[in-house]
């Protein structure tokens, strides 16, 4: 299986990254970022991607890296001629890019990367006719909120589920444990309240790539859900 990560190297993209490329089979992963990744360099692989076993050269070799203009990606729906990102005969797309009002600059930007960049690439799956969509989405999400936060992810996941994917898969991790990419209030919440591990969050997101693991259809995963499911992998 061909799978797709975008949103590569966030927290939990480079964790799934990881984790997709450890299993038998998955035939290769495309990690999308907006930066260039030399797949040759083995300090960058490994700086952008901690956890991916380079001692094993068959999961190195399965690792493809992609730099999107995910403003020119957007703008053209997915459509432009000469598409540096294919979603031809992926079996799984998992969407792990998201960001924060204070870290976009804006509430406008955070709404564009959060939601328009999802937009434009769920319709480009779609349209491929990839069968299994992932979303990271986020614990209280709900698109009739009055706080912009979960609004957006809410409205990310209906958009997603209208899209009609053959399996749609949602997470929704509450605080995540981010280790070296905690922002500094979140460093308190996971001190104060502990957190959901983002590699816990990743190896379940691969795990339910496997045929037949999951049903057909949407489901959602709370918090607790991925906990007890990532508890029964270790």
């Amino acid at each position: 299986m061909r799978a797709i990560v975008l949103g590569a190297t966030g927290a939990i993209g480079r964790e799934v990254v990881a984790s997709l490329a450890a299993l038998t089979h998955i035939s290769s992963v495309v990690a999308v970022s907006r930066s260039k990744i030399d797949t040759t360099d083995d300090t960058q692989l490994q700086s952008k991607f901690p956890n991916l076993d380079l001692a094993r050269e068959d999961i190195k070799s399965k690792v493809l890296t992609v730099a999107l203009d995910w403003e020119d990606f957007t703008t053209k729906k997915g459509e432009d001629g000469e598409k540096p990102l294919s979603f031809e005969g992926a079996g799984l797309v998992a969407w792990c890019l998201g960001t924060t009002k204070s870290d976009a600059g804006s509430s406008e930007a955070f709404r564009r990367i959060d939601y328009d960049y999802c937009e434009a690439a769920a319709t480009a799956a779609k349209k491929a006719g990839v069968p299994h969509f992932s979303l990271v989405s986020s614990m209280g999400a709900n698109p009739r909120s009055f706080f912009l936060y979960p609004e957006v992810k809410g409205k990310v996941e209906e958009l997603v589920k209208e899209k009609g994917f053959k399996t749609t898969s949602i997470y929704q991790p509450g605080i995540l444990d981010r280790g070296d990419k905690l922002r500094k209030h979140e460093k308190v919440l996971v001190r104060l309240f502990g957190g959901t591990k983002v590699s816990d969050v990743a190896k379940v997101i691969a795990d339910h790539s496997v045929p037949g693991v999951v049903q057909e259809g949407t489901t959602t995963y709370s918090d607790k859900e991925i906990r007890a499911a990532a508890k029964e992998m270790h």
